[in-house]
């Protein structure tokens, strides 16, 4: 399968397939190359050439950051773009995702391919090339500082393609030295022209990408917490009347419509909640409810859709951020040959991600708080309506059950504690960069806090499974229920004695909240 560059916009869906799955190859053509990449580069030579007494452009004729004072000679301009890559691999820390590094290439290369960068297309396909061999750059995660782009990081790939020893990728599965790679793939390392090194890797285009899975995992979280409302539910022996879209378009929030409805669906087909009586017409017919206290079922299950559907509100504005950002033109100078000009910039400052990552840090949290406290009232012989202490079964006193595994997910809510708070900026970079975005920081941070909300969500359906169990089994579940039930139950069983669970939480964890195949599943019920 072949993705044409620049034919149209990038998606967070492209982004998301290409660095997780990889199936095309990309590819720019001359017709698309010819009326971007060509004509951004000849203008910039032009510049160079015609005016090189008089012209003055950043990181070109001029050194970069708060040495912007200092000329470059023509003979100095042959290596700086080469000293700067250079000067640029000094990140640490553990890698970026292989899925960033590979999406980058697509977002970056997309980005970069317009005519406003002046890379050239020989440099474009060389990188296109690299990318289709399958090389992908191991990138340290310290570095971004998210306003003069993601310099650091970004420029891993860039080494790459330079062939420097000191950059590790990993080809066809194994970690190598960069030079070693290109030659296995047959490729050829890159020699770098003006204006072309600092083009390459001043941009939050890595910024981006790694915003694009962040806010699609943080989505599917807001779905999964709805299945898991909906679960609860029915094992704590509620109704559906906290869900009735009557109630949520009165508030008129589609967020909050959304999630009830999706809670509504999740829950049909199950044979444990009750009936409330509501009508006259009941009222009337003298129809009684079993249970008086599902006029006040507690917040963690009445209340879930106002908190999920906040999130899902101010989520989708972020989304919207994300691809604008993911198909935006944020290096620094820019070129604008129909114009005849260039120009000075800052699109590299990435504030729009900052803010997009820290309302998924806060939806996140809020998720898993509501799982916390779902978690608790599951346990909780006060008001669980008859499971057992730990979620043991009967005569098992000498064991723990669940009891120890709510430990875990109190462990969790701590981390997020330390972890889900606002993106603060810093000053840097001599008096250069006093204001900066640090939206690597906000997107990275987001990923670790959807690792975390994986596990406490893990946690939390193995221990609705085995109430499930307690409650007479799948038969009683309503549809979408089963599907979560059946994914737990075909490599963990029901907890009859006490065993290690380390691993059931990781599998629960890697195979079945992020199983593609039930997400979407449960996307059908929900609009059902």
């Amino acid at each position: 399968m072949v993705f044409s560059l620049l034919e149209r916009d990038l998606t967070i869906d492209d982004v998301i397939n290409y660095g997780r799955n990889r199936k095309e190859i990309l590819y720019l053509s001359r017709d698309v190359s010819r009326e971007n990449s060509d004509v951004g580069r000849e203008f910039m030579e032009k510049l160079l050439s015609d005016f090189k007494a008089t012209v003055k452009i950043y990181g070109v004729t001029h050194a970069y950051g708060h040495r912007v004072g200092e000329e470059i000679s023509a003979e100095q301009r042959l290596s700086l773009p080469e000293n700067l890559i250079n000067s640029m691999i000094i990140g640490i820390g553990a890698d970026l995702p292989m899925e960033w590094s590979r999406g980058f290439n697509i977002a970056r290369i997309s980005a970069v391919a317009k005519k406003y960068s002046g890379i050239k297309t020989s440099t474009l396909q060389a990188w296109i090339d690299m990318s289709n061999a399958g090389i992908l750059t191991r990138i340290p995660y310290l570095g971004s500082v998210g306003a003069s782009g993601d310099l650091i990081p970004s420029a891993y790939p860039v080494g790459a393609l330079m062939g420097l020893e000191q950059v590790s990728v990993k080809y066809k599965g194994k970690k190598m030295p960069a030079p070693e790679a290109l030659q296995k793939a047959g490729l050829k390392p890159l020699v770098l022209s003006d204006k072309e090194a600092i083009g390459l890797i001043n941009g939050v285009t890595l910024s981006a990408v790694g915003g694009a899975f962040a806010i699609n995992d943080t989505f599917n979280l807001m779905l999964i917490s709805d299945l898991l409302t909906a679960f609860f539910n029915q094992v704590l022996l509620g109704s559906t009347e906290p869900y009735w879209p009557e109630i949520h378009e009165l508030k008129g929030h589609p967020g909050q419509i959304e999630s009830a409805r999706n809670i509504l669906n999740f829950s049909k087909g199950s044979k444990l909640l009750h009936h409330v009586v509501r009508t006259v017409e009941e009222l009337e017919k003298g129809v009684k409810e079993e249970d008086s206290y599902l006029l006040q079922p507690f917040y963690e299950q009445r209340c879930a859709p106002q908190l999920t559907g906040a999130g899902l509100d101010f989520l989708k504005p972020s989304r919207e951020v994300l691809s604008r950002e993911l198909n935006a033109v944020s290096d620094n100078p820019l070129v604008f040959p129909d114009k005849g000009k260039y120009a000075q910039g800052g699109n590299f400052f990435g504030m729009h991600l900052t803010y997009g990552m820290d309302i998924c840090s806060k939806a996140i949290y809020n998720v898993c708080n509501l799982i916390d406290m779902q978690f608790h009232g599951l346990l909780d012989t006060s008001h669980n309506y008859g499971l057992s202490s730990g979620l043991i079964f009967p005569g098992s006193n000498a064991t723990m059950g669940f009891q120890t595994a709510q430990l875990l997910v109190t462990s969790i809510m701590s981390f997020l504690d330390t972890v889900s708070y606002p993106t603060l900026s810093r000053w840097t970079d001599g008096h250069n960069q006093k204001i900066t975005s640090m939206c690597m920081r906000a997107a990275w941070g987001v990923v670790k806090d959807i690792d975390l909300a994986h596990g406490a969500a893990a946690t939390f359906l193995l221990a609705l499974c085995q109430a499930a169990d307690l409650r007479g089994g799948r038969k009683n579940l309503s549809q979408a229920a089963k599907l979560a039930y059946d994914a737990v139950r075909d490599k963990v069983p029901t907890l009859e004695n006490d065993r290690p669970m380390q691993h059931d939480v990781e599998y629960v964890m890697d195979k079945v909240l992020s199983d593609q195949g039930l997400l979407k599943e449960l996307k059908t019920i929900a609009v059902s």
